[in-house]
């Protein structure tokens, strides 16, 4: 075999091979890759994230911060589009008492992006698993 950088192919070949899936399986977002407990690293509010058949909500399930907030919906109507990677819907502004349109974006499993839009002007905050 030829010799590539000073690797042989085979030895090329069998590392795309044995690596390859398991990067393939990181990036494997779903639409349920969204389901779980998220930290909002604003407020520090738990969310917890469920599927409500065929679209998916958040309510807050701890906050230390303020208690009279737990079981408030934070995210609505959130459905996903698995040609775009992206869950688009609402989210709920607790001191400014307004919904918002957001996207959702997930790279892996460990955090996902969102963006808030108000008109011209966005806020994209990261958002970490809960474990």
């Amino acid at each position: 075999m030829k010799i590539l950088f000073g690797f042989s192919a085979a030895a090329l070949i069998l590392a795309f091979v044995l690596i390859g899936p398991v990067t393939a399986a990181a990036q494997d977002i779903t639409s349920e890759s969204i389901v779980g407990k998220w930290k909002d690293p604003d407020e520090g509010a738990v969310v917890q994230m469920e599927n409500k058949g065929g679209y998916y909500e958040g309510a807050i399930v701890e906050d230390a911060q303020h208690p009279d907030g737990v079981s408030t919906k934070i995210f609505k109507n959130l459905v996903y589009d698995s040609e775009k990677g992206i869950w688009k819907g609402q989210v709920y502004s607790v001191k400014k008492k307004k919904d918002y349109d957001v996207e959702i974006k997930m790279t892996d499993d460990a955090s996902f992006t969102m963006k808030v839009k108000a008109g011209i002007v966005s806020k994209t905050i990261v958002w970490s698993r809960v474990q």
